[in-house]
């Protein structure tokens, strides 16, 4: 539970940050669904649907993180959805993603400022030089009554920490 109350205290701090910053992330433990093409809200729906079902078999135990990832060549691609788990002791890892543990440029948004934040982020890439980037496109604080508030952290993996 303290972990939880961390997570989202963090949460709360970086919604309401403006602008590019780079901040240390640790490793994180993911399964993934592949993109689907269905409407906006049956695709996420029907994703995360898989992933539960997927955390299942795998016997792990899912976290409230969840989000994006989209791949960055020439143009930007959503390639796979995500939410968090926790290992068990003998969980195969085969079957697991793992974000790895570093440095991340980061930028926060929320449904009004995607766009603009996108642009900034593209540009902080192109600044750093990062080569065929995944972007990770976090899901910071759940609005249930306006998913339109709903705030998101987008994150590229700079490098290891120092």
């Amino acid at each position: 539970i303290t972990n939880i109350q961390d997570q989202i205290k963090t949460s709360e701090v970086l919604a309401n940050t403006s602008g590019l910053y780079q901040r240390e992330i640790e490793e994180r433990n993911i399964v993934t669904s592949d993109v689907f093409t269905l409407s906006t809200n049956n695709r996420y729906v029907k994703q995360m649907e898989q992933i539960e079902l997927r955390a299942k078999e795998l016997d792990v135990t899912t976290t409230f993180e969840t989000g994006t990832i989209y791949k960055l060549q020439n143009q930007l691609l959503p390639v796979m959805t995500y939410k968090g788990v926790i290992l068990n002791y003998d969980t195969d890892t085969s079957s697991i993603t793992q974000i790895p543990e570093g440095t991340y440029l980061c930028i926060t948004y929320t449904e009004k400022t995607k766009e603009r934040a996108f642009d900034t982020l593209i540009e902080g890439i192109n600044e750093l030089q990062i080569v065929n980037p995944l972007i990770i496109d976090a899901t910071l604080l759940n609005n249930v009554f306006s998913q339109e508030e709903t705030a998101h952290e987008l994150q590229v993996y700079v490098g290891d920490i120092v």
